[in-house]
C-alpha cells in the first residue's frame, strides 16, 4: 500500500458486513470491511476481503483489497469535510482505484520516467527529410527502369 498512498498515518473502520455470493449448496459468505486510511497522499478507502475457502465465518486473514471510489463510499460513513478531502485525494492520484494487484505490491503503477518514454525516443529520430527535385527524378527514372524489364524501347522512354 506505500507504493500506491505512502506511509499510512491512522486507519478507522468505516463499514463492516457480510458477503454473499452465489446462492443455495454453492453460495458462500465472506466478510467485507471497509477501511479509511490517512495516508501521506490524503484520504482513501479501501475494502478488505476476508474470504475464507472454508466454511466458517471465521477467518482473519485479508484474502483481497481494493480502492473504493469515493461515490461507492456510503453516504453516512463519513463526515462532509471527509468525504471532500478523499474525493479531492482520489482526484490527485489520477481518478482510477487501486486493485489488489497494485496495493498487493505485485503490479506497481507506471513509473513517470517510464510514461515520458515514447516523448524522449520521437524527439531522438531523425525527422524526415524532403527529397530534393533531383533525388525525385533519379527516383522516378529507377521505377521506370524496373518496371523495362530489359525492353530497349521501354528503356529509351526512361531516358528521356
Amino acid at each position: 500500500m506505500r507504493q500506491v498512498f505512502g506511509p499510512v498515518r491512522a486507519a478507522r473502520v468505516i463499514d463492516a458486513q457480510n458477503h454473499r455470493t452465489g446462492s443455495g449448496k454453492h453460495g458462500r459468505t465472506y466478510y467485507l470491511t471497509e477501511v479509511l486510511l490517512d495516508t501521506e497522499k490524503g484520504p482513501a478507502v479501501v475494502e478488505l476481503e476476508f474470504d475464507s475457502a472454508s466454511l466458517t465465518l471465521s477467518n482473519d486473514e485479508v484474502t483481497g483489497v481494493r480502492e473504493l471510489f469515493p461515490r461507492d463510499v456510503r453516504d453516512d460513513a463519513l463526515f462532509d469535510t471527509e468525504f471532500v478531502a478523499l474525493a479531492k485525494a482520489f482526484q490527485r492520484r489520477g481518478g482510477r482505484p487501486a486493485n489488489d494487484l497494485e496495493l498487493s505490491g505485485t503490479f506497481v503503477r507506471t513509473p513517470d520516467i517510464v510514461k515520458e518514454l515514447p516523448q524522449r525516443v520521437r524527439r531522438l529520430v531523425a525527422p524526415v527529410v524532403t527529397p530534393s527535385a533531383q533525388l525525385r527524378d533519379a527516383e522516378r527514372r529507377l521505377r521506370c527502369v524496373k518496371r523495362a524489364k530489359g525492353d530497349v524501347e521501354k528503356l529509351a522512354a526512361c531516358a528521356r
